[in-house]
């Protein structure tokens, strides 16, 4: 879909705007005849895109208040947009009102075959809700890639790490996924509890099965006297080994292993620390900064190119005057030089000349003075223009330094990124190794009460055995608790083995699920630069895009760092190409995304594009080679240029300012 027709009415500047838009990309100059020293500035060129934006989203592409597009001295303004969708085959019809003394209006219709439709809303916020449904754009994308104006335009160049994992992240859905490994970590904790209750569970079957053994091994000894002696002997034995083993491990093996802990938080407790430091180092990195300070620059060199061409027209024009009086002059000297002398009287005078002698020369002395006043003024220009350009030299060497001073920093940066990233790694070590000493302390807890259970049962057999004769007695029953212990074991082992299986299986698919993500990362990331070179490409540029990402380190975790490179012959940082070479670049890379986030849409999204001064960096002949290697996309491509003039050949808008109104031509 794509808008068909814009209609403003004493919106801004524009007392009367009546646009269709063509499938071809046009160049949007300005000419400021009310303040001529403005040359384009102030033309009144930023109303095509407000008028727009707020015709089709109802909301001051400036943030400011609705009342503030209305034309001064009006009492409203007036808006309409008509937005064909090829696959609908129907145009949306968006009308507004905006009165100085009241709230804002709206109204929407379907046209299709000829037929429209009232759209039935009942508050402006349902109208607008409607919009940005049927058009499938939201106004954010919108200002990003769409209708992208100086003041919302974020290159992806000079964006954050953050900003660019947003952008891949809305072709991606990295939180599902990071959703998911936290609920495999969940089932993962789980699994293992109920593993350890089934192993402690088959120990305890384990340690009464045997006790129940030796009852049996005990009732089959030949004598019964001397057995029932051996029998308390041995299991007093057994009682006294069992209670050295759980002194050892009441006292000794568990307090070593929660020190252990202690040890361990003590050093999770550092790293925290540290990365916390390296958390304030890294937010220390104000690489917005630089984005300040490019505009400043850039800002400076605009003014100084903008006062350096206001005095070379000056400077032509005490030039051509100059030249005049000059021509002035030779004619006058050529005339004096044919003076006549009467003889009689002595009377000077001229066969062709109007005037005689004393006014002739009154015009040579004239013409002199203004020669000199002239040159003077003109000398005066040209070192003033001299200046100028090395002032602009000055600051084109400083950006040049503030850039290789940012890529610096990047570098630092990067090196402080790794730092956290290796400090993460050492607490998730950390953290497992405390896992191992807690379980551990679990196990070693779990036995202790094993043990006493058996003190405790070996402790009972003898005291029976002590009230019982010494006589063999029946072992059927110790005989069925061995069998019905043998199959409880049985079955807890065969729990356990599925317990573990289960456990490393969801365990496979944590690890699988972030070589998902890396994959998934990858192929936006692939498809972006593909994207972006194809537009290159057809562009007739010899620029290509590089866009790395989402490498795994050497200790096999996953670095989530995007860089962008651009290369020609070799690979190179963004900021090492000229202005034109960059602008050329962001661009293809707009288009791409824009083309990209068109095809998520299920009715194509928008086949338009219009750049409002985002191309600052670029001069005439750059803005020109621009316009004309988009032709090939066949859609609206509006650039809205600070350049006061095109080459004839390109095709191009004009917004001309006279006696405070704007008017749009063709």
């Amino acid at each position: 879909m794509y808008p068909e027709r814009l209609i403003l009415r004493n919106f801004l500047s524009f007392e009367e705007l009546d646009y269709t838009f063509t499938k071809e990309t046009l160049g949007v100059t300005g000419e400021n005849r009310t303040e001529e020293d403005q040359l384009s500035n102030g033309s009144g060129k930023t109303g095509l895109s407000q008028g727009l934006f707020y015709a089709i989203y109802g909301v001051n592409l400036r943030g400011k208040e609705d009342k503030k597009l209305i034309r001064k001295g009006m009492k409203e303004a007036y808006t309409k947009v008509e937005i064909f969708c090829q696959k609908r085959k129907e145009t949306l019809i968006i009308e507004r009102t905006i009165p100085l003394k009241s709230s804002s209006k709206v109204s929407l219709t379907l046209k299709k075959d000829d037929v429209e439709t009232p759209v039935t809303v009942a508050t402006v916020l349902d109208a607008n809700k409607y919009v940005i449904n049927w058009i499938e754009i939201t106004p954010e994308d919108a200002k990003s890639y769409y209708i992208v104006t100086k003041g919302n335009y974020s290159s992806f160049f000079r964006s954050s790490n953050t900003e660019k994992l947003a952008l891949i992240s809305r072709f991606v859905n990295f939180s599902n996924i990071d959703k998911t490994k936290g609920v495999i970590s969940e089932k993962v904790g789980i699994l293992e509890q109920e593993l350890h209750k089934e192993e402690c569970l088959k120990n305890v079957a384990e340690g009464k099965k045997q006790a129940y053994e030796e009852q049996i091994q005990q009732v089959l000894s030949e004598d019964p006297e001397e057995k029932k002696k051996g029998i308390i002997g041995e299991i007093q034995s057994e009682i006294y080994s069992l209670q050295i083993l759980n002194e050892d491990l009441v006292k000794t093996r568990i307090p070593k292993a929660e020190k252990n802990i202690e040890g361990v938080d003590k050093d999770i407790e550092g790293l925290v620390k540290l990365k916390e430091d390296v958390s304030k180092e890294l937010e220390s990195f104000d690489m917005d900064a630089y984005k300040d300070t490019y505009k400043e620059i850039d800002t400076e060199i605009a003014g100084l190119k903008k006062d350096k061409s206001n005095k070379e027209e000056r400077r032509k024009d005490y030039a051509l005057k100059l030249a005049d009086y000059e021509k002035k002059l030779q004619k006058v000297e050529v005339l004096l030089s044919g003076v006549i002398v009467c003889p009689n009287c002595n009377h000077k005078f001229f066969m062709d000349a109007d005037k005689d002698f004393e006014e002739l020369e009154a015009d040579k002395e004239a013409y002199k003075t203004a020669i000199d006043k002239n040159t003077v003024k003109k000398n005066e220009y040209e070192t003033s223009i001299n200046e100028l350009e090395d002032l602009i030299s000055q600051y084109q060497d400083v950006r040049k330094e503030t850039e290789e001073e940012e890529r610096k920093l990047r570098v630092r940066r990067g090196k402080v990124v790794d730092k956290m990233m290796e400090v993460e790694d050492r607490i998730r070590e950390f953290e497992r190794e405390k896992k191992g000493y807690e379980n551990s302390v679990v196990k070693m807890r779990s036995e202790v009460e094993t043990n006493r259970s058996l003190i405790d049962s070996k402790t009972g057999y003898i005291e029976e055995l002590k009230k019982q004769k010494a006589e063999r007695p029946s072992i059927k029953g110790q005989e069925k608790e061995v069998k019905n212990l043998s199959k409880e074991i049985e079955e807890r082992n065969k729990e356990i083995l599925d317990k573990k299986n289960e456990i490393f299986k969801v365990q496979q698919w944590d690890s699988r699920f972030k070589d998902f993500k890396m994959y998934l990362a990858m192929e936006q990331i692939k498809n972006i630069q593909s994207a972006a070179n194809d537009v290159l490409k057809k562009m007739k540029s010899d620029l290509r895009l590089m866009i790395e990402g989402f490498k795994r380190n050497a200790n096999g975790t996953l670095k989530e760092e995007i860089t962008p490179y651009v290369f020609r012959d070799e690979m190179e940082s963004f900021f090492f190409y000229s202005g034109g070479e960059q602008a050329r670049v962001e661009v293809a890379l707009i288009i791409a995304i824009q083309s990209m986030i068109n095809a998520t849409k299920q009715y194509g999204g928008m086949d338009f594009l219009l750049l409002d001064e985002v191309l600052e960096s670029s001069d005439s002949l750059g803005i020109e080679n621009i316009i004309a290697s988009t032709e090939f996309l066949k859609q609206s491509i509006l650039i809205v240029t600070h350049v006061p003039k095109l080459n004839d050949e390109i095709k191009q808008l004009k917004v001309i300012k006279e006696n405070g109104i704007s008017r749009l031509e063709v």
